[in-house]
């Protein structure tokens, strides 16, 4: 029930949600038991089903296509909490108060943009998951802003962690490449 009265909050009443969850006492660990984990099994009941009406993913079956939306999904945790480091790391450059559990905060309650883009992505209509990305940035600009106290360049501040993420994303998918065609081709 915290789920959606906090998602509906941060959709339409974002200044005052961000003000609350500021002065809200709270760990990392009741983050993910009240909020993340409602947004983990949503995808995976909606990836599930997806499943058995579209198919499993192409050359996987059932039960390897499940371990790996689980498995995304769970990694997706480790992603909150490196995006929240980083966010914690460049708080100075931004004139924001250092703060590992007000990042944490801003970085999990963001999240609540994979939830709309999950609900956007049954709709057939393409693009539709870029406003999501819209969002995350306007949602973490605003928490930014009143959470983290961020007072210089705050958009920036806000699109850094993503562009850093990409980064090392692509960076891990290339050497995940290169190990792969080793090993599958050692003659290389």
């Amino acid at each position: 029930m915290i789920f959606l009265i906090r998602t509906k909050a941060l959709f339409f009443d974002t200044k005052n949600e961000w003000n609350i969850i500021k002065n809200e006492k709270t760990s990392y660990s009741k983050i993910i038991k009240t909020f993340l984990i409602f947004i983990i099994i949503f995808r995976i009941i909606v990836s599930s089903v997806e499943m058995y009406i579209i198919g499993p993913y192409k050359g996987m079956n059932e039960i390897s296509s499940q371990f790996l939306i689980i498995s995304i999904y769970s990694l997706w945790l480790l992603y909150i909490y490196i995006s929240a480091l980083i966010l914690n790391f460049l708080a100075p450059m931004f004139g924001a108060e250092k703060n590992r559990l007000n990042a944490i905060k801003i970085a999990a309650y963001c999240s609540v943009t994979i939830f709309i883009s999950i609900i956007l992505e049954l709709f057939p209509v393409k693009y539709l998951g870029v406003l999501s990305i819209g969002y995350l940035i306007f949602l973490r600009y605003q928490g930014l802003k009143i959470v983290m106290g961020s007072t210089k360049n705050t958009f920036l501040y806000a699109l850094f962690p993503e562009i850093i993420l990409i980064t090392l994303s692509i960076i891990i998918a290339l050497v995940g490449y290169i190990i792969v065609s080793f090993v599958l081709n050692p003659g290389l």
